[in-house]
């Protein structure tokens, strides 16, 4: 067997990703998503609420309503709106369980209205029970625990 010379051609290409966006409801608002979603690249995500609601949070408790992300995986946010001077009945979500937090109040909003368990950082239990309100002691970072999911949120 001789040996020959031989050329080779390397192609690439950058990893894509998604977004999912979802809306604690979509007559409240929307959201629109700029830029490309490949690994590196720069995806702009702006909610824009309908007239009488506000834009309140992203579901990672970030409240730009304006945001810029760059692309290192995938993404999974809610956008959540709430009425301008909305009662506590007039916020809805689409999720099994939505949290969220306004000030020092936090929200959970659960299709079975079961119960949930919030903990402060250092571990200690703050509220145990199945209020979809429920005010938070101090600034901080919090977990909420229900069933076997765990979200956290960020009180101000």
């Amino acid at each position: 067997m001789d040996a020959e010379d031989a050329t080779y051609t390397a192609t690439f290409a950058a990893n894509e990703y998604e977004i999912q966006i979802t809306l604690n409801d979509e007559t409240f608002g929307s959201v629109t998503i700029d830029g490309s979603l490949t690994f590196g690249s720069e995806v702009i995500l702006t909610a824009i609420a309908q007239e009488g609601y506000h834009f309140v949070q992203w579901s990672d408790g970030n409240t730009e309503q304006v945001r810029r992300i760059i692309v290192t995986g995938n993404v999974n946010l809610t956008a959540i709106f709430e009425a301008d001077h909305a009662t506590d009945a007039e916020v809805t979500h689409r999720s099994e369980w939505t949290v969220y937090v306004v000030g020092r109040s936090l929200y959970v909003k659960a299709d079975d209205g079961g119960e949930y368990e919030v903990y402060c950082s250092n571990g200690s239990l703050v509220y145990t029970g199945n209020a979809e309100r429920t005010d938070l002691p101090q600034a901080g970072v919090y977990i909420v625990r229900k069933g076997n999911e765990t979200k956290k949120v960020v009180a101000k």
